[in-house]
């Protein structure tokens, strides 16, 4: 499955696995839903342009600034970077773990992670900036896998004018 990157004229390329998903009307414009189930874990993300600030493309500013809402919420770092890609354009990511519900939405299948991701495409004019947000449930190690694959097959997400 191919994803554009909004006009950046990146593709983000998934494994075949990911199914296109409906946006909701309270998405962005130009926002892509997508996601995946297996017998182990399921996901659904979106990746949108985003009309906020970033996030600071500095690792130990990221942790510092997360730390106060992670306590709140009772949940774990797992995994966070930020700097520049090959490419040249600006990535930071989170990847959080936050308790199973005891009821309600999400009861019984598991912790679940949250990776938040935002990065900035030189697209020739400007740096655009972009977010993915995702929930990935069930098993935590394939959860996580996809989670960090998800995250590296954006960073890697290549022009179609490149080669």
């Amino acid at each position: 499955m191919d994803i554009a990157i909004g006009d950046s004229g990146r593709t983000l390329t998934l494994p075949a696995h990911w199914q296109e998903l409906d946006t909701v009307p309270e998405d962005a414009p130009g926002t892509v839903a997508f996601g995946y189930r297996t017998a182990a874990s399921f996901a659904a993300v979106t990746l949108a342009p985003l009309d906020g600030q970033m996030m600071p493309v500095d690792r130990d500013d990221v942790i510092r600034g997360i730390q106060p809402a992670l306590q709140e919420a009772q949940a774990e770092l797992v995994d966070v970077d930020a700097g520049e890609t090959p490419f040249g354009d600006l990535l930071v990511y989170t990847i959080v773990e936050t308790p199973e519900p005891e009821d309600g939405d999400g009861a019984g299948e598991g912790d679940q992670l949250n990776l938040t991701l935002h990065f900035a495409v030189d697209n020739g004019e400007y740096m655009a900036p972009y977010m993915v947000q995702g929930f990935f449930t069930g098993d935590r190690d394939e959860a996580l896998d996809q989670a960090r694959d998800l995250v590296t097959l954006v960073i890697t997400a290549e022009s179609a004018t490149a080669g």
